[in-house]
């Protein structure tokens, strides 16, 4: 094998898709993975009250954590400014189909509304597509996402809406090899979810059965005068035990047997008891269930002693469990925002500054663990209210952009540093008598 035939091997993608059901040949639609759980399943999952608190946790951290735009030295300026005032100020509207979609499903899908504004191509808005209907395309030689397929109903016919690549923004976590579905997170709470529903199912009729106190009527053998009638004693003991309150008890036959110390009382073997139930029957269905938020709370990537209520352990405790979590929404929020400039913005800065600047700047999310923010806001409060010439030394633009501190415009903030330059340079003249 010659030096350029090895070249040509190795510049060559020869795996097939690496999913385990084949896209179709025909239409290149890549088919779900997963067929026991549907997205009707997941919808009523995350109507579980503790799931529902448990993913609001980890989503809302994520929205709260700013971006900021990086790029590389000698960029212009000016693409960086479009990029910000293109995408970051849509974050909030951008992040959250996004990061919820990652958790719910595994993959979330947009479509790129693009238009033109002032000779540019901007970013209208991203357009969150319904999962249900949506199915992805993909190479069927190697699996590499090449667009997506949306059904659309038009009477009693069925129609589709097909999108290229360059027109979509899909995000996905927890992809296996190229099934660009991914897996949710709310997949591992599933099990944990059937098994909770069965215990409130049973603990409901459990209780609904033993609330309060249960009547027992004891009634001897043999029948009794009932209104001038002879009735036997099971059907009177039955309109007795009718006539309690909850009709819900029970009745119990006997047969009364003298003894030689019994009293003339005692002919009469009628009763009435009322039976309760035990704390110990009770704290089987609440241990079990206790059990089962704890696996709910751990299937979303959150230790339950941050969660629930703890009953061991110290707080310095919990706050470790807690970093751990905070950890994993960071990891998810980079992981998004990779995909968003992989697909948005270095789309956008190849249609409208060309292929030589692709690359060239990129949205870096802030860390939602706020040590480095803390000692950010630290500095800027120092730079803010200590000399002006401190400016001279530090990126105040940076630490803006990383904070989140609004300004009006690059015109506002070049008219105040003229300002900060008049005043050092007449504090300079009156220093040196000039």
């Amino acid at each position: 094998m010659s030096n350029v035939d090895f070249l040509d091997n190795v510049l060559v993608e020869e795996t097939q898709p690496q999913i385990l059901s084949q896209p179709n040949q025909y239409d290149h639609i890549l088919p779900p993975q997963d067929i026991f759980l549907s997205y009707t399943d997941i919808r009523n999952l995350r109507r579980q009250p503790l799931i529902r608190m448990a993913r609001d946790l980890i989503i809302a951290p994520v929205l709260l954590a700013n971006w900021s735009v990086e790029a590389k030295e000698g960029t212009p300026q000016g693409i960086i400014d479009f990029i910000d005032n293109t995408i970051c100020r849509q974050r909030e509207k951008i992040l959250k189909p996004a990061i919820s979609g990652m958790v719910d499903y595994g993959w979330q899908s947009f479509e790129k509304v693009l238009e033109y504004q002032n000779g540019m191509i901007v970013l209208k808005k991203l357009k969150p597509l319904i999962p249900d209907y949506t199915e992805l395309m993909v190479d069927t030689y190697n699996g590499k996402l090449i667009g997506l397929r949306q059904r659309t109903m038009n009477g009693t016919n069925r129609m589709y809406t097909h999108l290229g690549i360059n027109k979509i923004l899909v995000v996905n976590t927890d992809v296996e090899g190229t099934n660009w579905y991914g897996e949710s997170l709310l997949k591992s709470a599933f099990e944990a979810w059937k098994a909770w529903k069965q215990v409130e199912q049973l603990s409901t009729k459990y209780f609904r059965k033993i609330a309060g106190s249960r009547p027992v009527v004891h009634y001897p053998a043999g029948y009794s005068l009932v209104d001038g009638r002879k009735v036997d004693n099971a059907e009177a003991a039955k309109s007795v035990l009718n006539m309690l309150e909850g009709n819900n008890g029970v009745i119990v036959p006997r047969q009364l047997m003298r003894q030689s110390d019994s009293s003339a009382d005692d002919a009469d073997a009628w009763s009435i008891q009322y039976l309760s139930d035990t704390v110990n029957n009770v704290s089987m269905f609440l241990d079990r269930q206790r059990y089962l938020d704890e696996q709910l709370v751990l299937a979303l990537g959150l230790p339950p002693r941050s969660v629930l209520e703890g009953t061991h352990g110290t707080k310095a405790e919990a706050e470790t469990h807690t970093d751990t979590a905070i950890t994993l929404m960071e990891t998810r929020h980079q992981l998004c925002v990779q995909q968003i400039n992989e697909h948005v913005v270095d789309h956008l800065i190849r249609i409208n500054f060309g292929e030589q600047f692709e690359g060239s700047c990129w949205i870096s999310p802030q860390p939602i663990a706020d040590t480095t923010i803390a000692f950010l806001r630290s500095l800027y409060s120092q730079m803010v209210s200590a000399k002006p010439e401190l400016l001279d030394y530090i990126d105040a633009d940076a630490v803006q952009s990383k904070l989140g501190v609004p300004y009006e415009s690059n015109v506002a903030k070049q008219q105040a540093q003229m300002i900060v330059t008049s005043v050092n340079e007449y504090e300079q003249d009156i220093t040196t008598g000039v």
